[in-house]
């Protein structure tokens, strides 16, 4: 009683009166929680989107709080995974991107999906950085991707943002372009939209000390304002 279920529980799990789990012996492995991640996203209606990781089919899962329409679905692939990226795009901010990057065999990359079923959507390859994440943010013209990838024909890493419209194409996503200066090695990039539309960029910056120095590297945070196309706003 009380209790609104989104993702039905896992087989076999039982609950006690104040919804604490009591795993029975066919509930899977306690230390490797069905559910693996959840975010989520406020409509101006004020009635979430929830999306979350199904660890036991590697399935996303997108539903929103309060509507019975079977929530969307979409295959994350075998191999190592951020934890997801939801936003709202649109006028109203009332249509749902999906993202996440992946480590295959063929290689990184991200992928986005569109839509209350997650059937539209595109996928962009990555370089093999050390971090495996993704931020998102809405924009006025859809939403905003950053990710941080090996910087090219040089060590460290470049911060890199690609801007999506709330009906992304099939097939492979728009192009990007790097953000960073070239000369840092830019990492864990943050992304939050702006009243104006676009969005701030902050990322971290690590730069090599001199080797008699005690700590090896310093870290610096900066951040840029960015336009809803995903270039630096010098308005």
């Amino acid at each position: 009683a009380g209790v609104t279920w989104v993702a039905r529980p896992a087989a076999g799990e039982r609950f006690t009166a104040e919804d604490g789990v009591v795993s029975a012996l066919d509930a899977g492995d306690g230390m490797l929680p069905a559910i693996e991640s959840l975010t989520a996203a406020w409509p101006a209606d004020g009635s979430p989107w929830l999306a979350w990781t199904d660890g036991r089919d590697h399935t996303a899962h997108l539903a929103r709080v309060g509507h019975r329409a079977s929530a969307g679905t979409a295959s994350l692939g075998a191999g190592n995974r951020s934890d997801l990226a939801l936003v709202l795009a649109g006028p109203a901010r009332e249509a749902p991107l999906l993202a996440w990057s992946h480590d295959a065999m063929g290689g990184r990359s991200h992928s986005l999906r569109a839509g209350p079923s997650l059937a539209a959507g595109c996928d962009q390859p990555e370089g093999r950085d050390e971090a495996l994440q993704l931020a998102a943010a809405t924009t006025a013209r859809g939403a905003l991707l950053a990710w941080d990838d090996p910087a090219p024909g040089a060590p460290g890493s470049v911060v890199t943002v690609q801007a999506v419209g709330p009906s992304p194409a099939a097939g492979r996503c728009p192009a990007a372009h790097q953000v960073s200066p070239s000369n840092q090695d830019a990492s864990d990039p943050v992304l939050a939209s702006t009243p104006e539309g676009g969005a701030g960029l902050f990322w971290l910056d690590a730069r090599d000390l001199d080797p008699g120095q005690y700590n090896d590297t310093v870290t610096d945070l900066w951040g840029v304002l960015l336009d809803p196309a995903g270039e630096l706003d010098l308005a």
